[in-house]
């Protein structure tokens, strides 16, 4: 993929709409959610974006700390599963505490 379509799917595309999706932001580029400034979900820096798909897998990027992180559990249905939520939340603590610096 070329640079400008990488930067095009990271893009905002949905102008004012928002999704719904709140784990993914609430907006959306070509193909993935993305975190603005204006996303509630804790942890996520502006410019995060992230997807899910079948079987509960997820993951999201994070171009602030450099970080990719992808979770692949294989849980169908998920019913009441807060697993993305928690790994996001596990994840973020590690680096956190980590005194390793992002070159």
């Amino acid at each position: 993929l070329s640079a400008d379509s990488v930067q095009k799917m990271i893009t905002n595309q949905i102008g004012d709409a928002a999704i719904s999706y709140a784990i993914h932001g609430k907006k959306f580029g070509y193909g993935f959610g993305i975190h603005t400034a204006d996303s509630e979900r804790n942890g996520s820096a502006v410019g995060t974006y992230s997807w899910a798909g079948l079987f509960y897998s997820y993951f999201w990027v994070d171009p602030q700390k450099k970080l990719i992180a992808v979770l692949m559990p294989q849980v169908f249905p998920a019913g009441e599963v807060n697993l993305w939520a928690e790994f996001q939340q596990a994840v973020n603590q590690a680096i956190d505490k980590t005194s390793i610096p992002v070159k």
